[in-house]
């Protein structure tokens, strides 16, 4: 139809740059891993700063050295993050699980989808996300006694409904684990503390414990993270 297209890609010369008429490189270096957690924080930060961009167009101030700043800042509070002791506790935990179920609300439920997909690919753990708010439309009766349930409590918009749907899994026996940066909310069956961070980079932050969970998980379960059945690095087919 006559449209420009832009690809966010990490590999030059690859199909999507060849076919798009412009090309931003997210520049995360080599790939190894197919859960790459760089490939997606590294995307996530190119289309902040492409935003920030077409702010600075519209009114004519310059938002993206702003934005590379606190990019930075983000980026120093995941190099100094020593969590694989929780995160192996947790991926011993639910290695044995044969559903596991995400839940959060707006940014917290894309952050739930990543996670999900992560998980899934390298353990093949059956595992879901679903949007908080819809969970009373079916979602809830595959909750049972013992059912793991990842929360996602990052958005102090969301809280208060966010919690009302964690008690609502509750109530059903669900094991909930969650991740949230928010003091004195209500008890669940394990609660992985994150620092506070402006909202809108949290899912950049907590994507970093979720991705080492899926990692360790499928260690617990002697398989390869790095070489899931049935994925590769490169698609070349439709």
């Amino acid at each position: 139809h006559g449209l420009k297209t832009l690809a966010v890609t990490n590999v030059k010369n690859s199909s999507i740059s060849r076919v798009c008429d412009f090309v931003l490189y997210t520049h995360a270096g080599k790939e190894v891993a197919v859960a790459s957690t760089k490939a997606f924080n590294c995307q996530v930060a190119v289309l902040y700063l492409f935003a920030s961009y077409l702010k600075s167009l519209k009114e004519d101030v310059d938002y993206v050295e702003e934005e590379s700043t606190r990019l930075l800042e983000v980026s120093n509070q995941i190099e100094g993050l020593e969590i694989d002791g929780q995160c192996q506790e947790i991926a011993n935990l639910i290695g044995g699980e044969k559903s596991i179920y995400m839940i959060g609300r707006g940014l917290d439920y894309l952050l739930a989808k990543e996670s999900a997909l992560k998980l899934k690919e390298i353990t093949y753990i059956h595992c879901e996300a679903f949007p908080a708010g819809e969970l009373k439309h079916g979602t809830i009766s595959l909750i049972e006694e013992g059912t793991i349930v990842f929360a996602f409590a990052t958005c102090k918009q969301t809280l208060p409904k966010m919690l009302s749907s964690i008690k609502e899994v509750q109530s059903r026996g669900a094991r909930v684990i969650l991740l949230t940066q928010f003091d004195d909310i209500q008890e669940a069956f394990l609660t992985i503390k994150l620092k506070s961070l402006p909202e809108k980079y949290m899912p950049l932050y907590a994507v970093v414990y979720m991705q080492k969970i899926a990692y360790f998980t499928a260690l617990c379960l002697g398989l390869n993270p790095d070489k899931p059945r049935s994925l590769a690095k490169s698609v070349t087919v439709e």
